[in-house]
C-alpha cells in the first residue's frame, strides 16, 4: 500500500495485503507493482479501506535520445567542477547540480550521464563503462516532488530537472529519503542527476550537502564560443577570428551565461561577412537596441507617429496581410490619442512607401513581415517600446483588448497577440501579465480567449512558469475568484498543462470542485478530466489520481472525477474511444485494473447518498455494453458487486426496473440480465433480506455466512456489535406475496427456515414510476426462495 506521505519508506516493495473490513469481498493483491492507493470511505458507522492498486505510480520518463546526447557533447567544453561531479555521480549513484539558471548545468548533466556509458579516456582505467545504460528524463508531474514518484529500475541512468519548481519546492523529507534512495540505486546499478537552484533545494541542502555540486563553474565565454565555431557542425570556422574584434571583444569581456552565448553563436554564423554584418551580428545579440534606437530617435517625417504605431503592430502581429495592418495601425493610433495622424483613403503615402519606411516587406504569399532578415526582431521592437516608452504601456493594454473583440480584425491574431504579450513577461522575468487578465474578468471585458491563450503559453515556461502556476492554484482555492476567471483556470488546465503535467493540473481542477459553488463548474471539470485522459499514456494516471480523491475527507471531487471517466457516451475531440472504453477493454486483459474499477465503483455508490448520479452513470454503462457485447461481461463484472452490496438502497431496481435512459431498446438487454443473474447468484451471500411490502413491516435479515460473521452488515440496521452467528427470526405471522410478471405469477411463503420469503407485485404502473427514492415495495428478491418455487430469474426484468 502506497503511504500518504513521504514519512515511510515509500520505494519498498510490499506485498499488497487484502483489508479483512472490506465489504463484498473486493479486495485486490497485487505485487507486480510497489505501490496502492488508498481509499477510505463509509456508509453510516459503518468505515471501509479497500486497497485500490492503481498500477501507476511513478512519474512518466521521456527517453533521453541519442541525437539529444549528441546535441549536448557537441562542442562541450567540461567546467572547472565537472571532475568532482563525475567523482559524486560515479560513486554515489546520485549527483545535485545547484546552480542559476542558463549556467549549462543542463548540458554538463546529459554528458555525465553518457561518460557512465562510456567514461573519457582518463577515467577508462578507474571507472566502469555501462553500454547498456539507459537515459532517461523524468517528468516533474506532482504538486510536491516525492521519492515515491521516483521510479526504480536496473541499469538507468536518470535526470531530474526541478530548476523551475519552485512553486513545488522538496520539502526536508525530499533531501532525507534521497540519500537512502541513492543505495538504492546502487543495488540495481542505476544512476539519478537532480538539477535545481539554490533557492528551490534550501530545504533539502542540509542533508544532501554531500551528494551535492554547488557551482560547477563556467568555462570562459570565449572558450565556449570558440568550440562552437570550430566544431565540424559549424559552417564558418574561419569566423572564430572575429571573437577578437572590438564588438565582441567588449560580449566576452562581461562573461554571458552559457545559455546567452549559443544566441552569439547563432548570430555570427547568420550574418554577412562584411563589416555591416558583423556590426549587426553584435547589435543582434544586444538586442537589436543600436538599430532600434536610431530609428526611434529620429524626426523624419517619414519615422512619426503613423510609422511607429506601424511597427508596433506588425511586431505584435506578425506575418498578416497589409490591409490587416493598416486597418489595426489606424485603430491603435486613435486609442493612444492621434486620431489626426490616421491615414484616410486618399491620404499618405501609397502601401510600398509606408512598409518601405518601417522596414517591412511583402512576401511571395502575400503577407507583410517586419525586418525579416533580423532575427527575433519582433521581440526586440516590443522590448524597446516597453523600455522606451513608458507612457505607451496603459495604451497599448487598451488596444490589444480592444482590437481583439468579436467584429475587430485583430479577433484573427489572438495566437499572436498573446505570444507577444506573454513574450515581454519572459524576457523580463515579470508576471504583470497576470494582473492585466484579473483586470479583464474584474471589468467583465470579453476575453477570455486571450487571457485563456497567455496562460497557456506561460504555465510551463522554465522563467515565468511557476509563478503561473502558483497564480493558477490561488485562483482555483480563493472564493472570491470570479466565476468567469474560475473557467479560464479550468481551460488552461485542460490544454498543455493537463498534458505535461497531469498532477499539477488535476490538483487545480480538485479545488475547484471544492468550492462552496462547485456545481457551476462540475460539468466543465468533468470535460476536463476526460479530455486530460485522452492524452496518450495519461488515462492509468488520471484514474489513478481521482480514485485517490475518493479516500479524502471530502470525497466529492473523487465522486465526479470517476464518473466523468466512466461516462461512455462523451464527445472525443479529434475522435477516438472514451476513457471507459479503454479501461474496460484493459479489464479484459488485466485483473489488476479490474479490481480496481470494481472497488471504486463500491466506493461511488456509498459515497452517493442520493442514489442519483451513480444510478444514471451505471444506468449508461449497461446500455453502452449492451451496443458493444464484448464489453458485457466485464461490465457487468466491476458494477455487480457494488450493487450486489446497496439493495436496501433499492439501486439494482432502479439500475434494472427503470432504465429509463432511452438506449435500452435500442441494444438490447443482455447486460442487465446478466447483471441480474449475478444478483440471484449471489444474494444469498451476506445481504440482508428487505422489508416485505408496503403494510408487512418485517425486520431485516442478515444471512448467515462467513462475511456476515465478520462483522459487515454494511446497510442493516444493525450495529457492528449486535451481528450474531445466528439468523434473526422474523417475528410475526408468515409473509405471503405475489410476484407478477407479464402473465407469471409465483407465490411464496414462509418455509419455516425463518427466511424473509417473499415475492413483490411489480406492475406496469410501478416499474414505470418516476418515483425512485422511496420505493414501495422490493424491487426484487434478496433471500433464496423456497424450494420448489420455481423462479424464473429474468422474468424479474421486465422486457
Amino acid at each position: 500500500m502506497r503511504p500518504s506521505s513521504d514519512d515511510a519508506t515509500p520505494y519498498d516493495h510490499p506485498t499488497i495485503e487484502p483489508n479483512k473490513t472490506t465489504p463484498r469481498d473486493i479486495r485486490i493483491e497485487a505485487q507486480a507493482e510497489p505501490f496502492s492507493t488508498q481509499i477510505v470511505g463509509g456508509h453510516g458507522d459503518i468505515h471501509y479501506a479497500p486497497n485500490i492498486y492503481t498500477g501507476h505510480a511513478w512519474v512518466h520518463s521521456d527517453e533521453i535520445a541519442d541525437n539529444q546526447v549528441a546535441e549536448a557533447q557537441k562542442a562541450f567544453v567540461p567546467p572547472p567542477g565537472y571532475g568532482d561531479a563525475w567523482s559524486t555521480l560515479n560513486s554515489r549513484n546520485v549527483l545535485i547540480i545547484s546552480a542559476a539558471p542558463g549556467t549549462g548545468k543542463r548540458t554538463a548533466a546529459v554528458n555525465l550521464l553518457a561518460e557512465l556509458r562510456q567514461p573519457r579516456p582518463e577515467r577508462q582505467h578507474t571507472a566502469q563503462a555501462r553500454p547498456n545504460l539507459e537515459l532517461r528524463e523524468l517528468d516533474e508531474d506532482w504538486e510536491k516532488p516525492r521519492i515515491s514518484k521516483l521510479q526504480l529500475f536496473p541499469d538507468q541512468g536518470l535526470l531530474l530537472d526541478l530548476s523551475d519548481s519552485l512553486d513545488q519546492a522538496p520539502g526536508e523529507e525530499f533531501g532525507t529519503q534521497l540519500v537512502d534512495y541513492a543505495s538504492k540505486l546502487a543495488a540495481i546499478k542505476s544512476f539519478l542527476i537532480v538539477l535545481t537552484t539554490p533557492e528551490v533545494w534550501k530545504a533539502c541542502a542540509g542533508s544532501t550537502s554531500d551528494l551535492t555540486v554547488r557551482d560547477l563553474g563556467r568555462p570562459t565565454a570565449y572558450a565556449i564560443v570558440e568550440a562552437r565555431l570550430t566544431h565540424s557542425s559549424s559552417p564558418y570556422p574561419e569566423r572564430v577570428q572575429w571573437l577578437s574584434l572590438d564588438g565582441f571583444r567588449e560580449i566576452l569581456r562581461h562573461n554571458p551565461l552559457p545559455g546567452d552565448l549559443d544566441g552569439l553563436y547563432q548570430a555570427i554564423v547568420a550574418a554577412e561577412d562584411s563589416p555591416a554584418g558583423r556590426a549587426d551580428a553584435v547589435d543582434q545579440f544586444h538586442g537589436w537596441r543600436r538599430h532600434l534606437t536610431d530609428w526611434w530617435k529620429s524626426e523624419e517625417a517619414e519615422r512619426g507617429p503613423y510609422e511607429r504605431a506601424m511597427q508596433i503592430v506588425a511586431a505584435t502581429v506578425g506575418s498578416a496581410p497589409a490591409g490587416d495592418i493598416l486597418t489595426m495601425t489606424d485603430h491603435f493610433l486613435e486609442v493612444a490619442g492621434h486620431a489626426t495622424d490616421v491615414h484616410r483613403p486618399l491620404s499618405g503615402p501609397d502601401l510600398s512607401e509606408r512598409l518601405r519606411r518601417v522596414g517591412a516587406v511583402t512576401g511571395e504569399d502575400g503577407l507583410v513581415e517586419l525586418e525579416p532578415t533580423r532575427p527575433r526582431f519582433h521581440g526586440a521592437v516590443l522590448d524597446h517600446v516597453w523600455r522606451e516608452r513608458v507612457q505607451i504601456h496603459n495604451y497599448y493594454k487598451q488596444w490589444i483588448v480592444q482590437v481583439t473583440t468579436d467584429g475587430r480584425v485583430g479577433k484573427k491574431y489572438i495566437e499572436q497577440i498573446a505570444a507577444s504579450v506573454t513574450g515581454m513577461g519572459i524576457r523580463r522575468d515579470s508576471v504583470e501579465f497576470l494582473e492585466l487578465i484579473e483586470n479583464w474578468v474584474k471589468n467583465r471585458t470579453d476575453q477570455d480567449i486571450l487571457a485563456t491563450r497567455m496562460l497557456e503559453d506561460t504555465c510551463l515556461d522554465p522563467v515565468v512558469g511557476a509563478k503561473v502556476r502558483k497564480r493558477l492554484r490561488a485562483w482555483s482555492d480563493q472564493k472570491s475568484t470570479p466565476e468567469r476567471l474560475v473557467d479560464i483556470v479550468i481551460a488552461v488546465c485542460q490544454g498543455e498543462l493537463g498534458r505535461e503535467r497531469t498532477v499539477v493540473a488535476l490538483t487545480r481542477l480538485k479545488k475547484i470542485l471544492l468550492r462552496s459553488n462547485a456545481d457551476l463548474f462540475a460539468e466543465k471539470v468533468s470535460a476536463a478530466i476526460v479530455a486530460i485522459a485522452h492524452y496518450p499514456g495519461r488515462l492509468q494516471e488520471v484514474l489513478a489520481e481521482v480514485i485517490g480523491w475518493m479516500g479524502e475527507p471530502n470525497p466529492t471531487p473523487g465522486q465526479t472525477g470517476f464518473l466523468a471517466l466512466m461516462e461512455p457516451y462523451v464527445e472525443i475531440e479529434n475522435g477516438g474511444e472514451p476513457p471507459v472504453a479503454r479501461l474496460l477493454t484493459e479489464c479484459r486483459h488485466d485483473d489488476d485494473i479490474r479490481n480496481v474499477l470494481a472497488a471504486a465503483w463500491h466506493t461511488a455508490v456509498y459515497a452517493d447518498p442520493s442514489d442519483g448520479e451513480v444510478v444514471s452513470a451505471i444506468r449508461r454503462l449497461l446500455s453502452f455494453a449492451n451496443r458493444r457485447p464484448e464489453f458485457i461481461d466485464i461490465t457487468v463484472d466491476i458494477i455487480g458487486p457494488a450493487i450486489q452490496g446497496n439493495l436496501k438502497k433499492t439501486i439494482a431496481g432502479k439500475v434494472l426496473f427503470n432504465p429509463a435512459v432511452g438506449n435500452v431498446e435500442d441494444g438490447g438487454n443482455a447486460a442487465h440480465l446478466k447483471l441480474l443473474d449475478l444478483l440471484f447468484d449471489e444474494t444469498h451471500h451476506a445481504v440482508p433480506a428487505t422489508p416485505v411490502s408496503v403494510g408487512f413491516p418485517v425486520e431485516e435479515t442478515l444471512v448467515d455466512t462467513p462475511d456476515a460473521v465478520e462483522g459487515f452488515p454494511m446497510w442493516n440496521s444493525l450495529g457492528p456489535d449486535e451481528v450474531t452467528d445466528e439468523p434473526r427470526k422474523v417475528d410475526g405471522p408468515s409473509s405471503t406475496a405475489a410476484v407478477e410478471d407479464d402473465q407469471e405469477t409465483v407465490t411464496d411463503q414462509d418455509n419455516g427456515s425463518g427466511w424473509a420469503d417473499r415475492g413483490s407485485t411489480i406492475t406496469d404502473r410501478q416499474s414505470e414510476s418516476s418515483d425512485l427514492s422511496a420505493p414501495a415495495y422490493p424491487i426484487m428478491p434478496t433471500a433464496p426462495p423456497p424450494d420448489g418455487a420455481g423462479i424464473e430469474r429474468r422474468s424479474w426484468f421486465r422486457r
